[in-house]
């Protein structure tokens, strides 16, 4: 258990503010977004195939 649980609450709940924080620092280090899943994250072709399968069913 957590001394403090509300500590998790910024990673748990939905920002605008982070999520446009994220995507700028995403476009700053790898340019696009799908340069950021191949290098940044190391997905090759038939993962995100599936990551893409898996989110859109």
């Amino acid at each position: 258990m957590m001394r403090e649980p509300g500590l998790l609450r910024p990673i748990l709940e939905l920002n605008a503010g982070y999520l446009e924080a994220a995507f700028d620092e995403v476009g700053r280090r790898f340019g696009t977004f799908s340069e950021f899943l191949n290098d940044g994250l190391g997905m090759d072709p038939p993962s995100l195939g599936q990551l893409r399968e898996a989110l859109l069913s």
